[in-house]
């Protein structure tokens, strides 16, 4: 799991938040509409997840979850 997930900053959406020579799993999630966007994170010792949207489910300005890095 921790191998497929870290292909995900390796070659996937997420590459610009590799951290080099660190294994650091992760998992972006689509933007809905463009109304959110997550990232979810880990290392042995870290773990992170950053929200992207409005509080009142409105649009953003084309939110992704690449933004998310």
């Amino acid at each position: 799991m921790n191998t497929m997930m870290q292909e995900t900053l390796l070659s996937g959406t997420a590459r610009k938040a590799e951290i080099p020579g660190w294994m650091a799993p992760a998992r972006p999630a689509p933007a809905r509409d463009f109304r959110d966007a997550w990232f979810i994170g880990y290392t042995a010792n870290l773990v992170t997840g950053v929200w992207l949207g409005n509080d009142d489910n409105s649009p953003t300005r084309k939110a992704t979850a690449a933004d998310c890095r």
